[in-house]
Order: structure tokens, then C-alpha cells, then sequence
């Protein structure tokens, strides 16, 4: 058993109180993942797609069904004003959503490159694959230092 202790103290006042406490896991294997592609790649595809180089993607074997937090970011940009360009975790192979997707508006057209990132969690069978997927909601997306995080939570 690994013991991790989580302390702190309370912080604030009602809703927005910290409490004071502790917590302790047991060991579980292969709790933790992460995996890069940096190139630059576009896509004009408006459904989510693999770029040119797939993925990244990261597997994680916990020994049973847990939830897990995915995270997903990188570097976007579009060449079409208004367009929106989203990077989705396909979550154990399911299909990537826009909701679980980290995602920006092209205000200007080639305004510049931002770093979008988001975070989602699942209860997600053992042995799970998830990989990044990318679209545009028009024009050509660009994609650079992507990254895929994911976490085992319990």
C-alpha cells in the first residue's frame, strides 16, 4: 500500500471553505499517463478526425473499473475568422465529443497560435485507450505540441 497524504487546512468561509483533512489510496498500478506529438499538422476535416499523425495517446491499466481524468491541449489556430477549431479525447475508444473537447474561436483571421487545454473524467473499464482527435468548424486547423494527460482518480 502506498500511503499519499492530502493535507490542508480550512481556508475561507462557507461555500467556498477549504476543510481540513486527509486522505490515503492503496497502490494501484499503471495509475498515471501522458504522451506527445509535437509537430504541427492541419485538418479542414468538420468531424473529429486523426491529423496526419495520430494520437497522441495513452493507455492505462488500473486492474479494474475507475474513474479516470483525461486532459487534453495544445497549441491551435485557424486561418478562417470566426472558425472553431476542438481537440476531443476519444475516451477509451469511444467517440471524441465536443463536450470533452478543448476548443477556441478564431477571433481575426491568423490572429495567432493559443494554448487550449481541457479536462474530463469517466468511469472507464480496465485497460483503456484514449486518443486525441482534432476538427474545425471550418477553414484549415493547425495543431502543434499536443498534448494527452490521463489519471486514475479511484
Amino acid at each position: 500500500v502506498i500511503n499519499t497524504q492530502l493535507t490542508g487546512t480550512a481556508v475561507g468561509t462557507g461555500a467556498s471553505q477549504v476543510a481540513q483533512g486527509s486522505h490515503t489510496h492503496p497502490a494501484v498500478p499503471n495509475v498515471s499517463g501522458a504522451a506527445d506529438v509535437g509537430a504541427a499538422e492541419t485538418t479542414s476535416s468538420t468531424s473529429y478526425t486523426d491529423l496526419t499523425t495520430s494520437g497522441p495517446a495513452v493507455s492505462l491499466s488500473p486492474g479494474a473499473t475507475s474513474t479516470q481524468l483525461i486532459s487534453v491541449g495544445a497549441f491551435m489556430e485557424n486561418d478562417t475568422l470566426g472558425a472553431t477549431v476542438r481537440m476531443s479525447p476519444a475516451i477509451a475508444g469511444a467517440a471524441a465529443v465536443d463536450a470533452n473537447s478543448a476548443a477556441m474561436n478564431e477571433p481575426t483571421v491568423n490572429r495567432g497560435v493559443r494554448l487550449m487545454w481541457s479536462t474530463h473524467s469517466a468511469s472507464v473499464a480496465d485497460a483503456s485507450t484514449h486518443t486525441a482527435k482534432y476538427k474545425t468548424g471550418s477553414g484549415t486547423a493547425t495543431y502543434s505540441e499536443r498534448r494527452i494527460l490521463a489519471y486514475v482518480l479511484e
